[in-house]
């Protein structure tokens, strides 16, 4: 995909990459999320997930979203017939829905029913199937005249085993009676006649999550959009569900979201430049509307739904559409609290009585009394209690990167995040093997957390402020990386301050953008950067000769260098021009888990500390030293405290060692990658590494 490039402003110039239809005007765009999963005898596990994905998206692409949920006939008729009245006059409209529905005969035709959470779904009865749904078909000649453009995506016939096929319609839906309108398009999550499948419990369905994947990709023609999740979708699948539209009648091509446009040198580009270094939803937003009609503000438009994205994807929030105030579920009653009558103050003690209490002991172990009382409390983390119920960790790692997240020719995966990945299943299961690897991009990482289609994220993710309000926190830095420059060494540059003029590729929506902006803009410096999606399109085209530098952390640069085809032909150059905290993330509100992560990694780093490797575990396991005792399990119970077994450091550093071991096993000076350890030496030999103490 073509990238905004920051440029200076004297190379500033004017490149219309595309045109675009209605779609690039700030025009009125409507959305309706209805997903129903509480179905008595009938539950599916994912709808939900289905709704943060999908208005996430929705979100993203400038829509304005009513997501409900669970609804019953009465309130899914009254939000459809509420929706169809905000909707007029609106550009484009689009209806989701997620759950139940089947193929019902009707007049001994079969009709296509979406079901509410009323519907009696193991009835055998066509006529009580039909009085707990809606018609599709009705549905959408209820909201298809409302808007120039209206758009429906129906993930329903879920393959729930507990659900019986009613006796009359068969299962999956039927094909739909719909008159021809050239502004709707109808798309099915699959085939009439065949269901589509609610997925893994806690990941979303297939549907949804390439209906998230693919919508927000820049430049795509609505058409060619469910092309790429039908693939999608039949690829995860095994080809066992394949999307199809049951209408397509749409006279135009639609893009909801319009490829990047390079800007001109002019005050609206300054502005432009400005908004985007803010880096605040507002800035963007100004720029649109202080600059109405041009290339700045549509490319303001599309920086604003890239950040959006970022926000909405982890932590969306329903927005209500006017005016309908039924759309709006009204909030439950709080409960009356009931006050207990409190006891009476037991009197107080003697001096005589008090001397002859007795004195509750310190927990064995511990050397010092807590200013607080000292107690032993089971950590309560649903996460934990998944991967036991699982018997398996998903841990979710780069897609390759030397050193951190790379497999073997033999699919063996190997580095650093994956030896803490295999480190944290062994303390829960105490077996390294029990990992599923997911290999994911920078723009999946933080969804797929999230949506808890993985447990742990330990993927060179940096460690910043803005990251942990999209409702996930930082469980650790196992790695102080910076950002550096690469270059050839014919160039002869020394230092990046060096590059003045040259051409620098560089990673578009990364934190390593914006710094290399920053970074030039500080020292003055012209340069002409080059953007590209993905890591592998910047380094190939570093290669072929199509940049003189190329910038991202100097970890990656170490590990990409290995991949060039002549490594030695390249230096890394002295300068840190960021800081970048690396470690694994994990999702907000799940206390005991983050607990539980973090403390395997300062369990790494106190075994490093006290000198215990997998070599000399088994001498260690007998040492009479307090803070080895309480790290190896021989003392103390800190093990229950975060829900595990007393013995979890000890399995944990006979598997991947300690961290010193890891360090040298992926990155050291041993290693093809030839990293001096720098920040990342113990504090105790001058670098940035620090352990709480275990106690």
């Amino acid at each position: 995909m073509p990238a905004l490039r920051l440029l200076s402003l004297p190379a500033l110039a004017m490149l219309v990459l595309a045109l675009f239809t209605d779609s690039l005007r700030a025009d009125t765009r409507l959305a309706l999320v209805i997903t129903n999963a509480a179905y008595a005898g009938a539950a599916l596990d994912n709808p939900q997930v289905d709704a943060r994905l999908v208005v996430a998206t929705l979100t993203a692409l400038d829509f304005k979203v009513t997501a409900i949920s669970d609804v019953g006939l009465e309130q899914f008729d009254l939000t459809v017939q509420d929706f169809a009245t905000a909707a007029r006059g609106a550009d484009v409209v689009l209806f989701y829905f997620a759950g139940h529905g089947f193929a019902i005969n009707d007049k001994l035709k079969p009709r296509s029913y979406l079901m509410s959470t009323d519907a009696k779904i193991a009835s055998k009865s066509d006529a009580t199937l039909r009085a707990g749904g809606l018609a599709l078909d009705e549905i959408v000649a209820t909201l298809g005249g409302q808007a120039k453009i209206s758009l429906f995506f129906v993930d329903a016939c879920r393959n729930d085993p507990r659900v019986r096929a009613p006796g009359g319609g068969g299962r999956g839906f039927a094909r739909l009676d719909l008159p021809e309108n050239s502004s709707i398009f109808v798309g099915l999550s699959t085939r009439l006649g065949e269901v589509a499948a609610d997925g893994p419990s806690g990941a979303g369905s297939p549907f949804a999550r390439a209906f998230a994947a693919v919508m927000v990709k820049p430049g795509l023609r609505l058409d060619d959009a469910f092309t790429e999740i039908r693939k999608q979708v039949q690829t995860e699948t095994g080809g066992r569900q394949r999307p199809e539209p049951a209408q397509n009648d749409l006279d135009a091509p639609l893009v909801l979201r319009p490829a990047t446009i390079i800007v001109p040198d002019n005050a609206a580009a300054r502005d432009l430049e400005q908004a985007i270094r803010a880096g605040t939803v507002a800035a963007l937003e100004k720029v649109v509307a202080d600059w109405p009609g041009t290339p700045q503000a549509l490319v303001a438009a599309q920086q604003r739904l890239d950040l959006a994205a970022k926000l909405a994807a982890l932590h969306p929030v329903p927005v209500p559409v006017e005016p309908a105030p039924r759309l709006v579920v009204p909030p439950q009653p709080v409960p009356r609290p009931v006050v207990q009558p409190q006891p009476k103050p037991a009197p107080k003690p003697t001096p005589q009585q008090q001397a002859s209490l007795p004195v509750a002991p310190l927990p064995a172990g511990d050397p010092e009394q807590d200013d607080s009382p000292f107690a032993l409390i089971e950590t309560v983390s649903q996460t934990l209690r998944t991967v036991k119920a699982r018997d398996a960790l998903v841990c979710g790692v780069g897609t390759g990167l030397a050193g951190f997240s790379l497999p073997t020719d033999k699919g063996i995966w190997t580095g650093l995040d994956v030896d803490y990945c295999r480190a944290i299943a062994t303390a829960i299961l105490g077996d390294p093997g029990k990992v599923k690897f997911m290999p994911l991009t920078a723009k999946q990482r933080f969804v797929a957390l999230q949506s808890g289609e993985i447990d742990v994220l330990v993927r060179n993710s940096t460690w910043t402020m803005g990251r942990e309000a999209m409702g996930i926190e930082n469980a650790g830095v196992n790695f102080y990386d910076g950002q550096g420059f690469m270059v050839r060494k014919s160039v002869g540059a020394k230092s990046a301050l060096d590059l003045s003029g040259d051409s620098i590729c560089v990673q578009q929506g990364t934190t390593t953008e914006l710094g290399l902006a920053n970074y030039f803009k500080a020292n003055r410096i012209e340069y002409s950067p080059i953007a590209f999606e993905s890591s592998e399109d910047v380094f190939t085209a570093y290669d072929s000769g199509r940049c003189d530098a190329v910038t991202t952390d100097a970890s990656a640069l170490f590990a990409e260098r290995l991949k060039l085809a002549n490594p030695d032909d390249h230096v890394v150059l002295p300068e840190r021009i960021s800081k970048e905290p690396l470690g694994p993330y994990v999702r907000k509100g799940d206390n005991g888990w983050a607990s539980l992560v973090r403390w395997v990694h300062f369990a790494l780093l106190t075994a490093e500390e006290q000198g215990v490797t997998s070599a000399n575990l088994d001498e260690m396991l007998s040492s009479d030293k307090p803070a080895i005792r309480r790290l190896l399990g021989k003392e103390g119970d800190f093990g229950g405290r975060l829900g595990i077994g007393p013995a979890w450091a000890a399995d944990i550093i006979r598997a991947v060692g300690n961290y010193g071991e890891i360090f040298e096993r992926n990155l050291g000076v041993d290693s093809p990658l030839r990293l001096d350890r720098g920040q990342n030496r113990l504090w105790s030999q001058g670098g940035l590494q620090f352990a709480p103490p275990l106690r």
